[in-house]
Formats: C-alpha cells, structure tokens, sequence
C-alpha cells in the first residue's frame, strides 16, 4: 500500500510536470509558427507585386505609340535622327522608376544604344531573357545574374518590340541593381529577432543556388551552393517540391524553424527561417524553473519514502525470515550447508528423512561419509572447495542410509562465497530419484523386448519380400514362354491363312496378337519393377551430363524419327547409381517424346538448379500435359491418363521413375497445364561438396538442339 501511494504521487509530479513542459513548448512554437507564415505571405506577396508591376510597367511602355513609331524608325535606319530623343527618354525612365542602365538591343540581341555607353555582349541570362521575349511575344524578367564586369546582382525587365507584320525589330533592357530594390524587401523583418532571416533560392542542376546574401555570411548572393544531397537542409527541401512549416538544419547547421513557399510567377522559391533556439528560449528558462520544482518535490518524497521505507523494510525482512525458515524445512528435496573442510554445518526436515538420521547424528561430519562412492565423492567436493574445479549442474550418487540401504540421488551444488570473493562453502540439494531408476530400469526391458522384436520382424519381412520377388521373377518367366507362342502362331496363322480369312476373322487374329504384345509387355514391366526394388545401390560420383547422353544415345532412332529438339544445360556431379540414372533420364526424355502436341515436334529440355542441401533436375517438355489433379496417379504402377490406343504403353514408365529416386533418398513431382507441356521435378540430395556444374560436351550432334 505504500509502494502505491508514493508510486501515485511521484506519478502525478511526472505526469504534471511533463505536462506543463510539453505545453509551453508547443504554445511558444505555435507562436512562431503563426509569425512565420504572417511574414512568409508578407513577403512572397510582396516580391510577386513586385515583379507583376515591373512587367505591367513594361507592357504599358511598349503601348505608347512613341515607343513603337520612333524606335523602330531608328532600328530600321539609325542614320535618321530619333537617337537622341530614344536617350532622353531612356533617361526618364531611369530617373523615374531608378533604373541602374536602360539598353536598347537589336532582334539578334546586340546591344544599340545604352544610358551607360556600354555595348558589351549581354549576359547569358540576358540573352535567354530576350529570346523568351521574343518567343512569348510579351515582356519578361530576367533571372537574377552577375555581369562578369560586375560584382553586385542585377535583375533585367525586358521589353520585346515587333514591326507592324509581327517580326521581332528588338528589345528595351531595363537593368536594375537588386541591392537597391530586392534585396531589401528580401532582408526586412517585422520584429526583432537574433536569428531570423529570409532566403531567396532557385534550382541549377544538381544543386541550390543562393540568390541573395544570408545574415550570417556575407558576399553569397549568386555564389553559394549546397548540393541537393543535403535531405535536411530547408533550402533543398523548398526546391524538391516541398511547402509549409518544416524542422531543418540550415546552411551553418544549426536546427531551425522554417516555412516554405514557392514565389508564384517564378523558379525561386522563399525559405523564412528562426533558430529553434531562439524560439525556445523563453520555454527553456520556464522548463528550467519547472526542472528544478519538480526535483525538489521529487527529493523531499523521495526521503520521506524512505524512512517509510526503512520501517517497512524491518518488517518485511523478519516475515521474509519465516517464510524462508518454513520453506526450507518444507521443501520437498533434500538440503545442505557445508563449510571450507566439507563438514555438514545445516540440514533440512527432507534431507534427515531420506537418510534416517538426526540432525545431531549429521552436523559436523563430511558429506562424503554418507555417499557409497565415498573417495570419489570427497575428491570432487575438495576441488570444488580449492576452486580447480567449477560446479557441475548434476551428478548422480547413491548414498548410504542410517537403516544399511541405499538411496538414488541427484545432487546440485554451488559454492559459496564471501564480499571478496572467497570460497567459504558449499551448498548442495539432493533429489530421491528411486521412483526415476526404477521407471528407467522398466523402460530399457522394453527396449531390448521391442529391438528383438523389432529384428525377428524384419527378418520375417526380408524372408518374404526374397520369396515375393523369387515367385515374380519366376511367374514372369514361365508367363512370357506361352505369351510368346501365342504370338508367333499369331503371326504364322496371319502370314499363311491371311487371305482366306473374312475381315472378321482377321480382326479377331489381329486383337489376339495385340493382346499378347500388350502382356508380354506387362510382365516385362513388372518384372524390371521387382528386380529394381531387390537391386544394391552402388553409388558413385557421376556427370549427369555423360547420363543424359547415354539415355539419348538409347532414344535417337525415336528423337530423329519425331524431329525432337533437346536441350541440355549444365548439369553437376553427384553420387548416383549411374545405371539407375540412365534409366530415369530414358524415362522423362522417353515421356516427352510419347506425349507431344499432334503437328509440333517435341521440344525438350534439361536443366538443374541447386536448393539449399539438394539439386532439383528438371526435364521440361511441350506436349500434351495433363491437369494436375492426377500428379498423384501417374507415378502409381500400371495408371494411366490416356487411351492406349492413342498412345502405346502400359504407364509403368513413371512408377520406375519414382522407385529409382526414392531409392535414392530423393522425391519426384511435376507442374503441368494441359496443352501447354509437363516439367518433371527430380530432386535428389547432395552427399558431399561437389565440383562446379560442367557443361554438357558429350551429346551426339544429331540430337543438340
């Protein structure tokens, strides 16, 4: 109850405290927040006014008949006068609106008549500027620029001038020194601030070009650039696209406060900014107040918890003391204490019980006078005591009662130590474990019973199979013997009575023949499937590429006969019975040839990929398919999915297929789509680390694809 009344209000002192401290922050943000959109609309408005009333200042000029008429004449033939009037007029446009220069330029751009008497090649800005002109048929700005022959920004309006048939006759450059009009409506703020300042930036490649001069370096204005690498700076984020109120670190990296505004009608864009630290240090002076408020009150709980504490501690202790004295005499196992020579100094209830002793009969004597292995047991306990050996988790003894029997144990132990570490004793449980033995005892009679068991059974088993696999071996010889009459009577009576028998009659001799074939071939099946399962696996390291060179060298009269394609990738080495595996790849490849699409030649091909501890060997082909419902019944013995009449054979070709990979330690499956072609899925393990896969050089030349 105690705990929960000083955890309450030491709660509550957190809790209020943090409280009042997230609010002054988030208040005094919000202040900033809300004065740094006021000023940020300020300003974008601000500029945007600006460059709409230089352009309308311009466009109007251009309406005046004089500007057209006069200059244009003079364009047309300077050798006319007009040059004159043009420069007193340029001169009142600059008294008035404070131009820096104002510049009459030709339609290819080559500078005319100026106020300053300057006819050097104009800016690249200004070049472009006048051709954007030109293009748009309407005045423009020039971006922000530094005249190799100067050193300060200048921005340019400029006027496009067009004959009566619509073609460019040149242009009016009006040059401003942006120092004298921009840069002070950038730099302007409302209120007193350490840290605020407005930045004016634009895109250039990879980068943020700075267009003005920053409060806190100087002479930047056109010549600073940070990299758009730079994720945390507020310029880059203005530039990417970015608007509204941000958290960033800016050009001295310092964490900062900023909003984020593109300058409608431009490529700039405005980024207003004010050091956190500025905003915050109202907050950090008030947090600082709370800090400490709520320290103090946290100190004086803090003692007064603990002299609660301490008289609670006392109690709990003593209750803490019967409990484990209860406990200790209750415990349902055997317990010691041993001092620095091994001699019993504590026992409990149980242990006095399991050994019929008293407690006066035990204290004070060695452990190892009640243990059967009496020197082995003092051997471990003196090391243990020496610290030459570490404690063990169990060990098994069997102690000496005070009745003259004996009594199964386990005992667990660790030593004891003092403040430094010293090794001052040993304590020591110890667990009847008789019930244990005695279970352990009963389960290895039945493990022995169930082994002999197990032996006589599967000698019974090998007994049988040897029987089963001897009576089909020989069933199927004496089967083929009269199969094999009966077709060559067949054929005697077809080739020496065929004429003289009706269409019939010849039906009925041709099903016998056809008959017999499809059961001879049965039993030769079968019997090649029995003697499969009685073969030994002799294993070796092969090259499956030579395997399936072997089993297409067996199937090239049927591949050049069916105009098949194979295709053989890179197969590995692996441990196989090289016969066994033969026979599997004649299967597949033989069942792609069988089952192709009728007027498309067969198109197989072979590959292996590697899964972790096995390789997957993949036979693909493009016939027929099947639905993959039946994946399960193509592999059982004699199952077939389609007419034999259509195609031969009596679907024992696969069921060998699986038994050869089985006895391999290895599985079969397959992915099918009728129409669209089977790949059979061979997956046998890798026994041992293997070569790298080498490519197939061995295929006869007829058959490579």
């Amino acid at each position: 109850m105690l705990k929960a009344v000083f955890a309450v209000i030491f709660f509550v002192l957190l809790v209020g405290g943090g409280w009042f401290y997230r609010d002054q922050e988030k208040r005094l943000r919000s202040e900033a927040e809300q004065n740094l959109q006021a000023i940020s609309r300020l300003k974008v408005g601000q500029i945007a006014q600006w460059r709409a009333e230089r352009l309308t200042d311009a466009d109007e000029m251009l309406e005046r008949s004089f500007t057209r008429e006069v200059i244009a004449r003079w364009i047309e033939a300077p050798e006319h006068k007009g040059e004159g009037d043009i420069l007193s007029w340029f001169n009142s446009l600059k008294k008035h609106y404070r131009f820096s220069d104002v510049l009459l330029v030709d339609a290819d751009g080559h500078t005319l008549l100026s106020l300053s008497g300057r006819t050097d090649p104009l800016h690249t800005e200004t070049r472009h500027g006048v051709a954007s002109g030109f293009r748009e048929r309407r005045s423009v700005i020039c971006d922000l620029h530094i005249h190799p022959l100067e050193s300060s920004p200048r921005v340019e309006v400029i006027a496009p001038l067009f004959s009566d048939g619509g073609e460019p006759l040149g242009a009016i450059i009006e040059r401003m020194d942006a120092g004298q009009f921009l840069y002070p409506l950038v730099a302007s703020w409302p209120t007193e601030s350490k840290s605020a300042e407005t930045l004016l930036v634009r895109r250039e490649g990879d980068s943020v070009l700075f267009l003005n001069d920053l409060r806190h370096w100087k002479n930047t204005a056109l010549r600073l650039r940070i990299p758009l690498t730079d994720k945390e700076a507020p310029t880059v984020m203005a530039v990417l696209g970015r608007t509204g109120m941000v958290d960033a670190r800016d050009y001295r990296g310092v964490e900062v406060l900023a909003i984020l505004q593109p300058v409608p009608g431009s490529d700039w864009f405005m980024v207003n900014k004010v050091d956190k630290a500025e905003v915050l240090v109202e907050w950090q002076s008030v947090s600082s107040i709370i800090l400490v408020s709520v320290m103090g009150l946290m100190i004086a709980m803090a003692a007064t918890m603990g002299m609660a504490w301490q008289h609670y501690a006392k109690a709990q202790l003593r209750e803490s003391e019967d409990k484990y004295r209860n406990l200790y005499d209750e415990a349902p196992v055997g317990y010691v204490e041993m001092d620095q020579q091994g001699r019993i100094t504590r026992v409990n209830r149980r242990m006095l019980e399991l050994m019929g002793y008293g407690s006066e009969e035990m204290l004070g004597k060695p452990l190892w006078d009640f243990v059967v292995e009496r020197k082995a047991a003092e051997r471990v306990i003196q090391a243990k005591l020496s610290g030459s050996q570490p404690p063990s988790r169990a060990l098994e003894r069997t102690y000496k009662r005070k009745n003259g029997t004996t009594i199964p144990v386990i005992i667990r132990d660790r030593v004891a130590v003092d403040g430094d570490g010293r090794i001052v004793g040993i304590r020591a449980t110890i667990q009847d474990i008789t019930e244990r033995k005695r279970a352990e005892e009963a389960l290895r009679r039945s493990r022995d019973e169930l082994e002999v068991r197990v032996r006589e059974r599967t000698a019974e088993l090998e007994r049988r199979n040897r029987e089963l696999q001897d009576f089909v071996f020989i069933a199927s010889h004496d089967l083929q013997e009269p199969l094999r009459k009966i077709q060559l009577l067949g054929d005697l009576l077809a080739q020496r009575s065929g004429e003289t028998l009706n269409g019939c009659e010849r039906d009925l001799l041709k099903r016998i023949v056809n008959a017999s074939q499809r059961m001879r071939s049965l039993i030769q099946s079968l019997l090649a499937y029995s003697l499969l399962s009685g073969k030994e696996r002799a294993m070796e390291e092969t090259d499956l590429s030579s395997t399936v060179d072997e089993a297409m060298s067996i199937l090239e009269t049927s591949i050049l006969e069916k105009n098949a394609r194979v295709e053989i990738e890179p197969l590995p080495r692996i441990l196989v019975d090289p016969v066994q595996t033969v026979q599997l790849f004649q299967n597949l490849i033989a069942n792609g040839l069988k089952f192709h699409r009728e007027g498309e030649p067969p198109h197989i091909r072979i590959y292996a990929r590697a899964v972790p501890g096995a390789w997957e060997l993949c036979v693909e082909d493009n016939g027929i398919g099947f639905e993959e419902k039946y994946l399960d019944k193509i592999f059982v013995p004699f199952q077939r999915l389609h007419h034999g009449s259509r195609y031969a054979g009596v679907g024992m070709g696969l069921a060998i297929c699986r038994k050869i990979v089985e006895r391999h330690g290895g599985s079969i499956s397959a992915r099918s789509t009728p129409g669209k072609g089977t790949t059979f899925i061979v997956t046998l393990p890798k026994n041992q680390p293997l070569p790298p896969m080498i490519p197939n050089t061995g295929t006869p030349p007829a058959l490579k694809s």
